[in-house]
């Protein structure tokens, strides 16, 4: 995934950078606690959720895995503790 060319200020990049760290992680192990609250944490605000939104969109048609992974543990995840904010999204290539 591409890091370095995302336009997030220093402040939004962090969460990004940790968010693309446990996907990293999430590609070759099952996604920890740690992974899906990094994730969790890069979608809190606009900037770092559009990058992530951004390079999750060059990766899903080669990484199949990762977005069946996303879609069982992280989506599953915000849909239990964010209520019905989720209710009508679809995951591409799911």
């Amino acid at each position: 995934m591409e890091v370095l060319t995302n336009p997030c200020s220093d402040v939004s990049a962090r969460p990004l950078h940790a968010a693309f760290d446990a996907l990293r992680h999430m590609r070759r192990h099952s996604g920890r606690l740690e992974d899906i609250a990094a994730i969790r944490s890069a979608l809190k605000d606009k900037d770092p959720a559009e990058g992530l939104a951004a390079a999750l969109a060059h990766v899903v048609g080669h990484e199949p895995q990762l977005v069946e992974l996303l879609r069982d543990a992280v989506i599953a995840d915000l849909q239990r503790t964010s209520g019905n904010l989720f209710r009508g999204w679809c995951v591409v290539g799911a």
